[in-house]
């Protein structure tokens, strides 16, 4: 019980960090656009990884993702933005991970609908949730791991639908995300959810 509770605490931090260091994001990249429109907010299921490949249906695996979206080059009907990006996962018995992006993607707007695909880059850092042992004097001991950094790579699919005449809109998502460890073997994940995209009303 005082594991389970300790992962449950684990993935609580990585949540409010992410929020946190996706604000401080926000203002620093602030100067690339003067059109920072909206905040994203999903609520996903890490269910697939390699070199696990089969889905574990039965298993929810929570994933929270925040978004600042900043629109740079606006077309007739959609436009390309940037958006910084964090994405908190808890993978029971396994790993949690802090994965902080850069996503590059274009909007496109039909009436009722539209459709954005992404790509991003970023780090992360992974933090095994299994119990790790060293050999020492004839014996092995329980060590403390605190996770290993990675690079990520990410590709998107992402559909919006309209909930309202001011921007707000209902998002569902599917994201392939790649992990490069410096010094392992390159992990596969893929998310799928739904969440929130809020206009920011400017005065």
């Amino acid at each position: 019980m005082k594991v389970e509770m300790k992962k449950v605490v684990l993935f609580l931090i990585s949540m409010l960090t992410s929020v946190s260091v996706v604000s401080s994001q926000e203002s620093k990249l602030s100067f690339l656009s003067d059109k920072a429109n909206a905040i994203e907010l999903r609520l996903m299921d890490e269910s697939m990884a390699f070199p696990y490949p089969l889905p574990k249906l039965y298993a929810f695996n929570p994933a929270l993702y925040v978004g600042a979206e900043m629109e740079i080059k606006e077309f007739s009907k959609g436009y390309f933005y940037i958006q910084p990006s964090m994405i908190s996962y808890y993978h029971k018995s396994w790993e949690a991970a802090i994965l902080a992006q850069l996503e590059l993607g274009y909007k496109h707007n039909w009436k009722r609908i539209s459709l954005s695909p992404r790509m991003g880059a970023g780090y992360g850092h992974i933090i095994p949730l299994a119990k790790t042992y060293t050999f020492q004097v004839d014996q092995f001991e329980q060590t403390r791991n605190w996770g290993d950094p990675k690079f990520i790579a990410t590709a998107s699919l992402n559909l919006a639908v309209p909930l309202n005449q001011n921007g707000l809109e209902l998002v569902l998502s599917a994201m392939q995300s790649f992990h490069f460890p410096f010094n392992d073997y390159l992990g596969f994940h893929q998310f799928i959810g739904a969440g929130i995209r809020i206009p920011i009303i400017k005065n």
